[in-house]
């Protein structure tokens, strides 16, 4: 995931939580895309990469390979998730991506700007395939509600992977 740097309030966004601390970073095409996350993720981010980096360095003394976890690929299918809906997934995507709750919000101000607003139980470095084939990210560190700003020609989301 590339360097995340603060956000300023002045940045166009469909729902402002005074919950959530925000930050922005580039996509594949040059678009940028701006999340939200738990206050606090920063931190625990910054501090979970220096334990891993430890643990990697200790591994590779050890002539040992580290763990990524179970990546999840999970292709929403007809279950797509659209501009303007919001619910609840499905049993078998919640057991799958662990997010238990989601909306899109598409902007009455900004021409193809969105936000998608879910929550999780599960801490994965989440890309969410739009229909257009863009992956906006959402790298999760504390369970709760998150969010990403970022701009399509459409924002339903259709594809769920996680590493």
């Amino acid at each position: 995931m590339a360097s995340l740097g603060p956000i300023d309030d002045k940045s166009p966004s469909v729902s402002k939580n005074n919950e959530l601390e925000y930050h922005e970073y580039p996509l594949e095409d040059g678009s940028k895309c701006k999340i939200g996350r738990p206050r606090g993720s920063a931190d625990a981010e910054k501090k979970a990469k220096e334990k891993a980096e430890a643990e990697r360095i200790e591994a590779e003394k050890n002539g040992l390979l580290m763990s990524h976890g179970p990546e999840l690929h999970y292709d929403l299918g007809s279950e797509t998730w659209r501009p303007g809906e919001h619910g609840t997934p499905s049993d078998d995507c919640q057991r799958q991506t662990g997010i238990t709750w989601h909306q899109i919000y598409k902007s009455e101000w900004v021409d193809n700007f969105y936000t998608f607003e879910f929550k999780t139980g599960q801490t994965y470095d989440y890309y969410f395939k739009d229909a257009t084939g863009k992956f906006p990210e959402c790298n999760v560190w504390i369970a709760g509600t998150h969010t990403i700003d970022w701009t399509s020609t459409d924002g339903t989301i259709v594809q769920v992977d996680g590493y």
